[in-house]
């Protein structure tokens, strides 16, 4: 029964009487959904890259030591031996 009561008062204070302005109303509350759900997916990815991103710097943190040994040492991968493959035919 409130929630009819509250129907009745809400369409009264819009002033809204027919069911084509209802279908108004409502088609203009659609379009504002629309738009929210567009702009809150835009902002879901975003903020998944930016989770891939802060991922990234964690990571990079961790090894940086390693990666930082390695450059001491002058380790390169152009210095190691690559074994030669011969084919006969």
């Amino acid at each position: 029964m409130k929630d009819v009561a509250r129907a009745v008062v809400y369409l009264q204070k819009h002033k809204i009487a027919t069911l084509e302005q209802l279908n108004i109303v409502l088609s203009g509350m659609k379009q504002k959904a629309n738009q929210a759900s567009t702009g809150m997916q835009k902002a879901e990815k975003r903020m998944k890259d930016i989770a891939g991103i802060q991922s990234a710097i964690a990571v990079y943190q961790e090894q940086k030591a390693v990666h930082d040994k390695y450059l001491k040492i002058g380790w390169k991968k152009d210095r190691l031996p690559l074994p030669r493959v011969i084919r006969r035919s």
